[in-house]
């Protein structure tokens, strides 16, 4: 796929915050012009990030030229989801209504730019349910969406919930190709797009590989007096993850450092740290150049997520991440983990977890690093790419 024009609906509400469509929207970028539109945010929120409310509404904006082939835009705000209305039904009418109209402002804005830059989308490529009653509005000849998680189960979202499912329904028959990137993704879709395909998630390997080849990494100064060994983990940090199980594995072993590297809710953060755990630490989010030197020095890697009906349907793209880095990880037993148990611990129970973690501590060799290397290898971002691109080229259906 070469000198296509994609205009791409993000999910990140700032390019800098790096997330997943970065690692796809960059690699397409090296071939096409992409047009990343920044996700939607909500008014205090687009207000605490220090964006002009009335700029974002009226104003032209300017875009942004990551590379020569890549621009982004910064979206204007959306409009409130969710009210305190008493009844269920009012709440979910409400809150597809206002994702509509969302839509509908956002679609003015960007066709306004589309024409300052003289630019024709031939393709259009989403992440978010949201942005499906999109599809087919800028001309394009072929439509992606690419689910990367279930957004409706998503923590604090569940006031909304049933709008995001049937705006998806709705809508996503007129997407012609859905990747899902897991399999419980891909189930749950194919019934409503025949044309759904399961792309799993995967890694930047060089990026995160040269954690082994790199011996002038330099290590970060928040982490560098923290006592060995480190048991790191790095995500978001929230309702997601097993508090309990953490807090287990702060008291069993004392003399373990537990660094929680990522944004955090400041609730469940302050519910750990009133625990008063002297061996955890949260460093707060890093940028994704930094994550390499991070996992340097972290000992174990830990994808510590309670089993819910959200977890059990991602696919972490940690894992193989740290696999690249040759890190030993242990998880608990989330579904898309299991293929990988001959270089992934995996663990039923918090006990179990935990003598996975010392085991690993005792254990880890240099057959087992180029075993998980092997692993990550296979699992690249560019193999990905390749598999997405020929489905579209070859406009196959399953």
């Amino acid at each position: 796929m070469t000198n296509e024009t994609i205009i791409c609906f993000g999910y990140s509400p700032h390019w800098d915050f790096w997330r997943q469509d970065h690692d796809i929207v960059l690699r397409l970028s090296k071939k096409n012009k992409v047009v990343y539109i920044e996700n939607q945010l909500g008014y205090s929120t687009y207000r605490s990030m220090k964006k002009s409310v009335w700029r974002g509404i009226w104003g032209d904006g300017e875009p942004r030229w990551i590379n020569k082939n890549l621009v982004v835009f910064s979206a204007p705000p959306r409009l409130p989801r969710g009210l305190p209305f008493d009844s269920a039904n009012t709440k979910h009418n409400f809150a597809g209504k206002s994702i509509i109209i969302s839509k509908r402002l956002l679609e003015i804005k960007v066709k306004k730019m589309l024409n300052r830059l003289n630019l024709m989308p031939t393709i259009f490529w989403c992440f978010e349910p949201y942005d499906l009653p999109l599809v087919g509005h800028f001309g394009e000849r072929a439509s992606c969406y690419r689910v990367y998680d279930e957004v409706s189960l998503f923590p604090g979202r569940i006031s909304y919930m049933k709008a995001v499912e049937d705006i998806e329904e709705r809508y996503i028959g007129n997407v012609d190709f859905v990747f899902a990137s897991s399999r419980c993704q891909y189930e749950k879709r194919r019934n409503l797009n025949r044309n759904t395909f399961f792309i799993p998630n995967a890694c930047d390997f060089d990026r995160y590989n040269k954690t082994l080849l790199d011996d002038h990494l330099p290590i970060p100064q928040d982490i560098k007096e923290i006592p060995y060994p480190i048991v790191g983990f790095i995500g978001n940090i929230d309702s997601r993850l097993d508090i309990e199980l953490i807090e287990l594995l702060s008291a069993s072993h004392p003399e373990w450092s537990l660094v929680l590297i990522g944004w955090g809710e400041r609730k469940l953060i302050g519910e750990i740290q009133a625990k008063k755990r002297s061996n955890i630490y949260f460093l707060g989010e890093k940028k994704v150049v930094e994550l390499p030197s991070y996992l340097r020095v972290i000992a174990v890697s830990i994808i510590p997520y309670m089993l819910s009906e959200s977890t059990k349907t991602m696919y972490p793209r940690k894992l193989h991440e740290h696999l690249a880095a040759g890190k030993p990880i242990v998880c608990t037993d989330l579904p898309e983990v299991r293929p990988f148990k001959n270089v992934v611990r995996i663990a039923e129970t918090k006990q179990e977890f935990l003598s996975c973690i010392e085991e690993e501590l005792l254990t880890n060799n240099d057959e087992k690093i180029k075993k998980r290397v092997r692993v990550a290898r296979k699992n690249t971002w560019e193999n990905r790419i390749k598999e997405m691109v020929r489905i579209i080229e070859d406009g196959k259906s399953e």
